[in-house]
């Protein structure tokens, strides 16, 4: 659950949601070049112009939703607390004060938040994956760890033994990257910063390189697929000496 009223790329503020989509400014995120629109995030219309768009975001359309939206039920609220309280009376998630931190986190260190793609909006998980396969290909085996860069306690890790032989250690490195997306998403991450050693998953992730190998490509449909599912995520590339924790999950895997 989270404030589904901060989704559109623009100004936040901690005032009432009248007051919030009255401030916000549409920045270039919100256009999407492969339609050639500006989009909305809140409801997803898409219109011809930024002016349009910013009107649509003026009219009021959204202001009964709520600065703050429960994902489970739909309940909308005007304070982070409220939402909180209703999370733990509710439905009694182990997330709630994960998130209720991130929030408060959000809010106090700055006035207004500028909320923009992922290579500039600060991220509050970091995800580490790997992948690899002995001999390649041979048997495979990935590994992901997930840390809370607000608390910077770690949220979740798992080393998992590849059933599909023979496996390629590119492949391994997608069933890792896919397992850690979806831990991601379990423990309500919104905005995510992915890093990974492996320099051709991370390039093909970010468009840098075609996909062209027949075996990747449902692996990377599936990564692409859930990738949406983040109001922001990037990615990166990092040694193999960084990426040593997940390493040793992939590796102990293999050998499992």
């Amino acid at each position: 659950m989270w404030e589904s009223s901060r989704n559109q790329r623009g100004v936040f503020t901690g005032s009432s949601n009248a007051q919030f989509m009255s401030c916000v400014e549409i920045t270039d995120d919100a256009y999407n070049c492969y339609t050639d629109m500006w989009e909305c995030s809140l409801c997803d219309r898409q219109f011809n112009s930024r002016n349009s768009l910013q009107q649509h975001i003026n009219s009021g359309t959204h202001d009964s939703r709520g600065n703050y939206t429960c994902q489970q039920c739909g309940a909308g609220f005007s304070r982070m607390h409220a939402l909180a309280d209703h999370a733990r009376m509710s439905h009694g998630q182990s997330v709630t004060s994960r998130l209720t931190n991130v929030l408060a986190n959000d809010i106090s260190n700055m006035n207004t938040l500028q909320i923009t793609d992922g290579s500039s909006g600060r991220h509050e998980a970091l995800l580490r994956f790997d992948g690899g396969a002995r001999p390649n290909p041979g048997h495979g085996g990935c590994g992901y760890v997930l840390q809370d860069t607000i608390s910077g306690l770690e949220m979740e890790q798992d080393g998992i033994t590849i059933m599909q032989y023979p496996c390629t250690s590119n492949e391994a490195e997608y069933h890792g990257l896919v397992a850690g997306l979806r831990a991601a998403i379990r423990n309500q991450v919104r905005r995510l910063r992915v890093e990974g050693d492996s320099e051709i998953v991370i390039n093909q992730m970010r468009g840098c390189y075609n996909v062209n190998s027949y075996r990747l490509k449902p692996l990377y449909n599936e990564a692409k697929s859930l990738e949406r599912r983040f109001q922001s995520i990037s990615f990166h590339h990092i040694s193999r000496s960084t990426n040593w924790e997940a390493d040793e999950l992939a590796s102990d895997a293999i050998d499992y």
